[in-house]
């Protein structure tokens, strides 16, 4: 998993350069994929999921794999921390989501405050994941 925890460190990287560089719509793909795959490394290296019995089930999600990836962290996150964090870290997943849809599959303009605030989004999660699993 380790391979895995570098590409979400890469993701987020890129998405700064991306957003520096004034192309915001791939920058918000890459801020969200960095939470996905840290998403992905506390479900099987902390939460100690079949990695074989997982992927079978979210092949079986029809399209919301990635919403089923959230939802097997999200109760730990109340269990660590409380539920009312929790509420907030899945508000701003959803959030990154849609902004992720938004930007790979909607023809609108992805500007830079659009840009920016999945980046945030994509820190804040980040830390509260790193803060929850690896404190």
């Amino acid at each position: 998993m380790e391979k895995l925890r570098n590409k979400s460190e890469f993701n987020l990287s890129a998405a700064r350069l991306l957003i520096d560089k004034s192309l915001f719509a791939p920058s918000v793909h890459c801020s969200y994929y960095c939470c996905l795959q840290l998403v992905k490394v506390v479900i099987f290296t902390v939460l100690g999921q079949d990695q074989r019995e997982f992927e079978a089930t979210m092949a079986r999600q029809g399209g919301k794999s990635h919403r089923y990836m959230w939802d097997s962290i999200k109760t730990a996150i109340a269990e660590r921390r409380n539920r009312q964090e929790e509420r907030e870290a899945s508000r701003k997943f959803k959030d990154l989501k849609t902004y992720r849809e938004e930007s790979d599959y909607l023809d609108i303009e992805v500007d830079h405050s659009k840009g920016e605030k999945a980046y945030a989004i994509a820190l804040e999660l980040k830390n509260i994941i790193q803060k929850t699993f690896y404190s």
